[in-house]
């Protein structure tokens, strides 16, 4: 549990109620430190809080509160998928994005979303493909060398946030059509439901989108 008046407290409600960028000198000043052990504190407190995302550094070793903190809810998602991933890399056992989403039951768009992340952060590679219906999935294992890193956080843009939860929502209810093997009443009456409320879910996702565009002045 963190201590109310721990270094990486006060420095994180400085720089969260400060317009605007600290330099580690000034930070240490303001929250009523000095000198050298003042000074290490507070670069260790930074650290900490640039680390988990929490303040940005915007260069000349200025930082500041990052606006776009990841939400605990969707950082908890991203920590079960990385501890599957983690597991299964251990065992040597490759896995795909449907596969993450079928043991931890984290929707499909959102773990496809968070690979795509590690791919481009170098802390996932492909090692080959599955075949998975009629096409073939990418396989993946942690790299060696990200195995003891902390678990990386993809954070969410604000302004896409609502729209990217919808489209999320909407791709996991379309993947329903291809699972479905079989032709039972019972069967084609449920995906009748899923259509309706997949055509609802993407009437809300064209609302946000105009809402967006409108915002932004096209």
């Amino acid at each position: 549990m963190r201590k109310k008046n721990s270094t990486q407290s006060l420095v994180r409600n400085l720089l969260k109620a400060h317009d605007g960028a600290l330099r580690k000198k000034n930070i240490r000043d303001m929250i009523g430190l000095s000198g050298d052990r003042g000074y290490g504190r507070v670069n260790i407190a930074v650290c900490s809080l640039v680390k988990a995302g929490e303040i940005v550094k915007t260069g000349y070793g200025r930082y500041r509160w990052n606006q776009d903190v990841p939400e605990s809810k969707y950082c908890k998602k991203q920590t079960v998928s990385w501890r599957f991933m983690w597991i299964r890399t251990k065992k040597n056992d490759p896995f795909t994005a449907r596969k993450v989403h079928e043991m931890t039951g984290i929707g499909l768009y959102t773990v496809t979303r968070y690979i795509a992340f590690l791919l481009r952060t170098g802390h996932v590679e492909k090692v080959g493909t599955e075949k998975a219906f009629k096409t073939n999935a990418p396989l993946y294992l942690i790299m060696p060398d990200k195995m003891n890193a902390d678990v990386p956080v993809m954070r969410k843009r604000r302004k896409t946030r609502d729209l990217d939860e919808k489209m999320g929502e909407a791709r996991s209810l379309a993947a329903s059509f291809f699972t479905t093997s079989d032709l039972k009443i019972s069967t084609i009456q449920s995906l009748i439901e899923t259509t309706k409320k997949l055509n609802q879910i993407l009437d809300e996702c064209r609302r946000i989108a105009l809402s967006l565009r409108k915002n932004e002045g096209d």
